[in-house]
């Protein structure tokens, strides 16, 4: 009976070791809790930095160039917050594990013995296991929202792609008739010849007509009509000194006119001047006896009216003299210019743009 005693003495001792034993192993585990707490909010504060730079990249959409640089450094932030969220995943899974493997060791050894310590003990650990599944679970939603995020910058990404291959293609068809419209702009204006004896008499940097008129909006036509050839001519300041060069130009035709400073005609009482629809003084002065009517039965009305110099045109291009009447459709070398360079002019804004 003594041995029995003794035996029981020396269980009990033995029981109670290793009591201190595991609560010195909670006491660390606790520890360690407390140093994964900090990382838990540090992963939350993550996901607020996640959500902010969202947020900023959505803002800078309208640059798709731009986009996809900070697309670049958005989704590797994210990408590496998953993969550290989910190193850390792992490592509470094992946290749990040795944690569950406790509690069974504990349950075991008090199904021999009824001890309210060891009670409280597993009582504590379940506490714990229940924060260490709550941790796991706010980084699992945290790493699903980062990869929605993710997938939402790929279609952005993707999108942008998608513009800038629209964009790519609308700039080469700009280009194409630029390119085609600067052809027929160049035949228009003079032959390779005349531009060689412009070059050696210095003069090939010099304006043309055409590049210093700009007829109102629906008076393309008529302002053509009225200038023919004139469109080509080339603008000088110095007229008188210009004019000597002339007599060794042996072939072609060759327009100049002055710098228009000259004051054109005033509004006249028979109605609207033409010049009152051009901008650049030199393209007034050349039209400053030519009138203007909105239709072929004002011009027809006004044509008695008119004295030998003068003349009347419509929009639709139907000159009107005192005694004669021209018409004139795509027979001009110069036909079409203004409209060209008008339409020259909005397809260097589109590019530009």
């Amino acid at each position: 009976m003594s041995k029995e005693l003794q035996q029981t003495e020396h269980n009990y001792r033995e029981t109670d070791e290793h009591l201190k034993a595991d609560r010195n192993k909670v006491v660390g585990w606790e520890a360690e809790f407390a140093e994964l707490a900090p990382s838990l909010e540090e992963a939350i504060s993550l996901e607020q930095s996640s959500s902010s730079a969202l947020e900023d990249v959505q803002a800078k959409m309208n640059n798709w160039q731009q986009l996809w640089d900070e697309f670049n450094q958005a989704s590797a932030s994210p990408r590496q917050q998953a993969e550290v969220q989910q190193s850390r995943i792992q490592h509470l899974e094992q946290l749990m594990r040795r944690l569950s493997e406790r509690q069974q060791n504990l349950e075991a050894e008090a199904s021999s013995f009824q001890a309210n310590s060891a009670e409280e003990e597993m009582s504590g650990i379940q506490a714990l296991l229940e924060e260490a599944e709550l941790a796991r679970t706010t980084i699992d939603n945290q790493s699903q929202d980062n990869r929605q995020a993710i997938d939402l910058l790929r279609e952005q990404q993707e999108k942008t792609s998608a513009d800038q291959d629209s964009l790519r293609s609308q700039q080469q068809t700009l280009k194409g008739r630029q390119a085609s419209l600067e052809a027929l702009q160049q035949a228009a204006l003079g032959d390779d010849a005349e531009q060689q004896w412009l070059a050696s008499k210095g003069l090939d940097k010099h304006p043309r007509l055409a590049d210093q008129v700009k007829p109102a909006s629906g008076w393309e036509i008529a302002v053509e009509t009225v200038l023919g050839s004139y469109l080509q001519a080339i603008s000088v300041d110095d007229m008188a000194s210009t004019i000597s060069l002339m007599e060794d130009f042996t072939k072609g035709e060759l327009l100049l006119v002055g710098n228009g400073k000259n004051k054109s005609r005033k509004g006249s009482a028979k109605g609207r001047l033409l010049s009152d629809l051009i901008e650049g003084d030199s393209a007034k002065l050349l039209v400053e006896h030519v009138f203007a009517a909105d239709s072929l039965t004002e011009a027809v009305a006004l044509q008695s009216q008119l004295e030998g110099t003068e003349s009347v045109v419509t929009p639709e291009g139907i000159w009107l003299g005192a005694s004669w009447a021209r018409v004139a459709r795509d027979k001009d070398a110069t036909a079409g210019v203004l409209q060209r360079k008008q339409e020259l002019e909005e397809i260097d804004q589109q590019l530009v743009i």
